[in-house]
Order: structure tokens, then C-alpha cells, then sequence
């Protein structure tokens, strides 16, 4: 190591940030040994861009372009680097060819564009990406008699990291995230290793296009009826419904004198505190309203619709569950 590296060395220890997004940029460093965590802030959420090791560069934009930095790096080992100051860079600089310069400066402006579009992506995006490519790998095993499929732990982790350059941290957390929720579990054969499996493949396949039309909403598309929000009122209503249906057999008239009552009784809420969920369910023909021969309203349930958007509503409801934790 030449005199001027002796002089411009630094350690840093596990953990300690380096400098932080937005910070001045008053030098570049060069990693001699362990590594550093290159990530950003975006809606509120941190975003892992990069994990650096042996020979990478980095802080070298601020240098060139004089603007803050753009990212955080903080160090996950020990790390030792080079730090190249301004006065050490701008001397080196200045050694170079003025179109050199000017190429530099071009350079640098195209590569903070880039960034900024990589940027756009939060830990849930990358989540449910996840979930999606894992959907297309247990798609290509072949389900047992039972619907359950597996596969390869850290083979399927490590292709998930490629295909999408994140962090395989990033990837196995997802997958033990899941592991602990109904759609999937991890298990050990003494054979093959550690198993991603899931005992519904079907279920699994939803979970995955849920995912899928979450993510694509970002960038204008609407989401498929099947996935649309259902409100917590609207989700009340129709599971209340569903109770009385059931405690009349197979009767698909339902008094409206005697929803009201049961309304008040079991729900403490007057039915015009649901008038608007029981418009939509009119609309859809859920309810059609009519009058018995006594002229008494009451509204005749179509029960196979019914218990199709109840079970999309609670099966949205599981979905969303899911989806918060693997945030």
C-alpha cells in the first residue's frame, strides 16, 4: 500500500452508517474488504438497492456532480475502504481531458435517472413479486393427490434473487413470512433438504394473482372484480344475511319488518345505517325486492350469489391479512 493509501484508509465497524441519503458528497470510497448496504427511503419504507464487497466504488456521483447523496450505505461487516477526498479527486480530475470531464458529468446525470427509477419499488412491491415467481415454480412441480406441492428452499430462494436482483435476505424472509399462514409451509426432507410446500395449490395460485393485481393498480390498471375492496359495512351486512338464510332452512324470502328487528336486535344498527350496501346488493341481484300477497315488503336472496360474494369477501379479507404481513 503506497503512502497516500496509508493516509486516506478507514475502518468502519458492523452496523455504523456510512453516510446517509441526501448528506453533501465530499468524497468516494473504495471497499478493500467486507461489505456495505447500499439503500434508500421511499414511502417511508427502506429499499435495499445494492450490497457491495471486495473492489466496489461508492459515493463517486456526489463527486463528479457536486449534489447530495442519493443513497444510504451502511456497513454490515467490518469494512475497510479507501476515501478518496475532493481535493485528492479533483487533482486526479484534473489530469484528464476536458471531454473526458464532460463525459463523466453525463454519466453520472444518466445513472441518478436510473436510480430514481429503481427506486420506485417498496418492500411490499418486491413482496408480492416474490409471491408471484413463487407461484410460477410450485406451478411447474407436480401436486400429489392432495393438491400439495413442493419445492426447494434455497434453490427457489436463490433464483428468486436473481431473477429479481434483490437480496436472497430479502427473498427468505418472504417465504418464512408465508410459511407461518395457511397458504404455505416450510418442512425438512431428509432427502431433498428444506421444502417450500404448500397443501393448496389453488389457494396458493389466488394468493398470487391477488398479488399480482395489487401491484399492477401502481401503474393504473383496475383491479379484477374478484379482488375489488369490499367495506367492512358491506362484509357485516352480507355475513348477517347469510346467518338468517341459514336459520330458515332453504326459505329465500326475507322479511324486511323482520330484518329491520333482527338488525336492531343482533347488530344494534338500524337498517338504513346499511342502505347503501343493500342498494349494491340490489344492483348485482343479490336482493330483489318484492311484495308477499299481504302486501308486506320483503326481499327474495339469490343464495348462489350471495354465498359467492361472501366468499370473495372473506377470502379478501385472508388475502389482505397476508399481504400486511408480509410487509
Amino acid at each position: 500500500m503506497s503512502f497516500i493509501e496509508k493516509q486516506i484508509v478507514k475502518n468502519i465497524k458492523a452496523g455504523e452508517v456510512i453516510f446517509h441519503e441526501d448528506d453533501p458528497g465530499s468524497s468516494m470510497f473504495i471497499i478493500q474488504s467486507g461489505k456495505v448496504e447500499v439503500s434508500t427511503i421511499n414511502k417511508k419504507q427502506k429499499v435495499v438497492l445494492a450490497i457491495l464487497g471486495k473492489g466496489s466504488i461508492f459515493g463517486e456521483m456526489s463527486l463528479v456532480d457536486n449534489r447530495p447523496r442519493s443513497a444510504t450505505v451502511t456497513a454490515l461487516t467490518e469494512v475497510t475502504c479507501l476515501e478518496i477526498n475532493r481535493l485528492l479527486f479533483d487533482k486526479k480530475l484534473e489530469e484528464t481531458p476536458l471531454w473526458m470531464q464532460s463525459f463523466y458529468a453525463i454519466l453520472v446525470e444518466r445513472l441518478r435517472e436510473a436510480n430514481k427509477k429503481q427506486n420506485t419499488l417498496t418492500p411490499e412491491d418486491v413482496a408480492k413479486q416474490i409471491v408471484f415467481l413463487l407461484s410460477i415454480l410450485l406451478a411447474n412441480e407436480t401436486p400429489d393427490n392432495h393438491d400439495r406441492v413442493s419445492i426447494p428452499w434455497q434453490d427457489s430462494a436463490e433464483t428468486i434473487a436473481f431473477l429479481l436482483n434483490t437480496p436472497i435476505e430479502q427473498v427468505v424472509k418472504v417465504m418464512n413470512k408465508l410459511s407461518l399462514t395457511p397458504l404455505a409451509r416450510g418442512e425438512i426432507n431428509y432427502e431433498k433438504g428444506r421444502l417450500f410446500t404448500t397443501d393448496d395449490l389453488k389457494e396458493f395460485n389466488n394468493f398470487s394473482e391477488f398479488c399480482k393485481e395489487k401491484f399492477l393498480v401502481r401503474w393504473g390498471k383496475e383491479i379484477s372484480p374478484e379482488f375489488e375492496e369490499r367495506s367492512p359495512k358491506e362484509l357485516q351486512i352480507l355475513k348477517f344475511i347469510d346467518k338468517l338464510m341459514n336459520e330458515q332452512a332453504t326459505a329465500s324470502d326475507l322479511n324486511i319488518k323482520y330484518f329491520e328487528e333482527r338488525c336492531k336486535s343482533d347488530l344494534k344498527k338500524s337498517l338504513d345505517e346499511f342502505s347503501h350496501e343493500l342498494k349494491t346488493l340490489v344492483r348485482k341481484g343479490i336482493l330483489v325486492k318484492r311484495l308477499d300477497a299481504n302486501e308486506d315488503k320483503y326481499y327474495e336472496v339469490d343464495r348462489e350469489l350471495l354465498n359467492l360474494k361472501l366468499g370473495l369477501g372473506k377470502t379478501r379479507e385472508m388475502f389482505e391479512k397476508i399481504e400486511r404481513k408480509l410487509a
